[in-house]
């Protein structure tokens, strides 16, 4: 594979999960606007069933006085290789008794919403239509489980001025709710304007699914290492800054439930594995301002592609000397193995 198609793929992916964050936060803010569609309950909230097994959607929402709820399932990344087995993994999500809350009553019904890019429909219809031709996988059916899209279009604004706007479709099957049908199959489907989606992405930046490692990789650098560097030595090691770099992300990307949650977007493991892949790149977090001439995602994913290429060139002059201590090559992502 070329060095430009690594790259290109790389800067996809880091867009790709962007992009279903301010998904995610979007489906929460035309909840709270529009309570007639559902009422917003959560978004990576574990519930508990009856039966004590443990679900934990990407976001909840209830309908008529909370009998019914919806449990929306996102995918930033699909692939051909997981998606049949990511679907009966839905299986879970269906016909679950359990109470929402311990006031709430138990629930009568629920519906399931998977969320993917428009680009990633086609396989995962396919991939849907191929399942249901087993009586075992009827839940997938379309009357069962719905399937929306989202892409992001550029809306003209002006002549020199333009803006993103997202629209939400549903692309397969449906949902219980009237409402909330109405709302989706509206000629266009759902727009989210361009406004909403510039304060979406000063607010939201990670959903439960891990990021590619130059995604975090861009939030330390954009967001969290200017704060640190003029206050940090020379050579201080990356390792005694993880539970700092941590804390201080709690106040920067709170959780998604309240601003005063103790728990924050991004996990403690993610954060620890961009700090030591930026160690390995020779990228020193003390000397901020690092001068940077291309966007953030360019600088890191051209970075990534050549250290992953040093490593390669470097095992196949090993091979065949001595054995290769596999300790020693660290797979940066699974584009640049």
């Amino acid at each position: 594979m070329s060095e430009s198609i690594i790259i290109t793929k790389c800067l996809e992916d880091s867009a790709k999960y962007s992009d279903a964050v301010i998904v995610l936060a979007a489906i929460r803010e035309i909840l709270i606007k529009n309570p007639s569609v559902g009422k917003f309950f959560g978004i990576e909230r574990t519930i508990t069933t009856l039966t004590n097994e443990k679900i934990t959607p990407d976001l909840i929402a209830t309908y008529d006085d909370e009998r019914n709820c919806i449990f929306f399932e996102l995918k930033w990344a699909v692939s051909q290789r997981t998606i049949k087995d990511e679907l009966l993994d839905l299986k879970r999500y269906f016909s679950v008794n359990c109470k929402l809350n311990v006031s709430s009553t138990v629930l009568e019904h629920n519906d399931v919403i998977l969320i993917c890019h428009v680009e990633d429909t086609k396989i995962v219809v396919n991939s849907i239509k191929e399942l249901t031709s087993s009586p075992d996988n009827d839940f997938l059916k379309p009357d069962n489980l719905a399937v929306w899209s989202w892409a992001f279009i550029k809306k003209k604004k002006t002549s020199k001025d333009f803006s993103d706007e997202m629209r939400l479709n549903c692309e397969y099957g449906k949902t219980k709710n009237n409402e909330l049908e109405k709302f989706v199959n509206e000629p266009g489907g759902i727009p989210v304007p361009a406004d909403v989606l510039q304060y979406l992405r000063s607010k939201f930046l990670f959903v439960v699914q891990k990021p590619p490692i130059q995604y975090t990789m861009k939030v330390l650098l954009m967001h969290v290492f200017p704060s640190y560097s003029s206050n940090l030595p020379k050579g201080t090691a990356v390792d005694l800054q993880i539970d700092a770099i941590y804390n201080n992300m709690k106040s920067l990307f709170p959780g998604w439930r309240n601003i005063d949650s103790e728990t924050i977007q991004a996990k403690k493991q993610w954060i620890m594995e961009a700090l030591y892949t930026f160690k390995k790149i020779g990228f020193d977090i003390t000397s901020l301002p690092h001068p940077i001439r291309k966007s953030y995602d360019e600088w890191i994913c051209g970075k990534l592609e050549k250290f992953s290429r040093k490593e390669r060139r470097y095992a196949f002059r090993t091979r065949g000397i001595r054995k290769v201590n596999g300790k020693g090559y660290s797979k940066i992502d699974k584009y640049f193995s």
